[in-house]
């Protein structure tokens, strides 16, 4: 395989669907234009310092990625005279430049893909609707051929279930994690344990806790008093404002280790009694019973 420098017309250069590895972003909640701007802006100051790839394909090229620099370039020229050309390099299979074209749909999406992946340039919900895609197109249901999806994608096996999750959620839950107002296992907690008529509230209560947290970090680390830009919610958030919201965790589901620990620690305050009564009694038994510290018959 051959590489060639070349510089071109946006109406030059071909941009197939199957390297738009962004999927849900573009289809579900519209083109990341303030992200595009940023890009253009970027570009007319300090010029394209990252060629675009293409491939040769019956006297065409063929973007192979670099779509987010074309979409900039071309709003940098819609308010010029002369046209700014793209950058590329231009990969051959061999040396005649005519031969056929080095990389197929697959390899194409497989490119592009890792290229976004790497510099961290997909959001988790198109991680998301790429691995579903890959799964279509390959014919690779089911767990068994997980490790193909990840192997193919470059990605551990974690990654793909993980992020697969988040394509069950409601509609309105994917919305907010692509819009980075909470992270994926935040919007894990959220969909699973909140009645939806509360999970507004729930954010909100998160929202407030993560916020006051985050102040006195920077306070602690003697940081200037600036706005800090607001994060994902993360999920241990989202579960506590869940517990702290009236009525939004309802539903009785099974309660881990922790979690009954946690409450029968709750219980040793004055409104349940005191140091050697009853209650204070119980709960030493049963915390040492919890530890494995006393046998069942004990306990009865």
């Amino acid at each position: 395989m051959k590489e060639q420098f070349v510089e071109l017309l946006i109406e030059d250069i071909v941009i197939p669907e199957v390297t738009n590895v962004r999927p849900w972003s573009s289809k579900i909640v519209g083109d990341d234009s303030d992200a595009i701007t940023a890009l253009a802006t970027d570009i007319e100051a300090q010029g394209q310092l990252q060629a675009i790839r293409v491939q040769r394909v019956d006297g065409q090229y063929v973007l192979i990625m670099g779509r987010r620099r074309i979409n900039a370039i071309a709003n940098i020229n819609a308010g010029r005279a002369e046209p700014l050309r793209v950058k590329a390099v231009c990969v051959y299979a061999d040396d005649d430049q005519k031969s056929a074209a080095p990389f197929d749909d697959a390899q194409l999406f497989q490119q592009a893909f890792s290229e976004n992946f790497q510099r961290r340039q997909m959001s988790a919900m198109d991680i998301a609707q790429n691995i579903a895609t890959i799964r279509e197109n390959m014919a690779w249901q089911g767990t068994k051929n997980t490790k193909k999806v990840a192997d193919f994608l470059g990605v551990s096996k974690a990654t793909v279930t993980q992020h697969e999750k988040l394509l069950l959620l409601p509609t309105e839950i994917q919305t907010k994690v692509q819009n980075d107002e909470v992270s994926p296992d935040g919007a894990m907690e959220l969909a699973k344990g909140v009645a939806p008529e509360k999970r507004d509230e729930v954010l909100a209560t998160a929202a407030a806790a993560q916020e006051k947290e985050e102040a006195a970090k920077a306070k602690k680390k003697g940081s200037k008093a600036t706005t800090p830009k607001k994060k994902p919610l993360k999920a241990r958030h989202v579960k506590a404002a869940a517990r702290d919201v009236p009525g939004a965790t309802d539903k009785p589901k099974a309660r881990a280790k922790k979690d009954i620990m946690d409450f029968f620690a709750g219980l040793r305050g004055p409104v349940y009694g005191y140091p050697g009564g009853p209650v204070f009694n119980f709960l030493d038994k049963f915390e040492e019973y919890a530890a494995g510290q006393l046998t069942d018959r004990t306990m009865e």
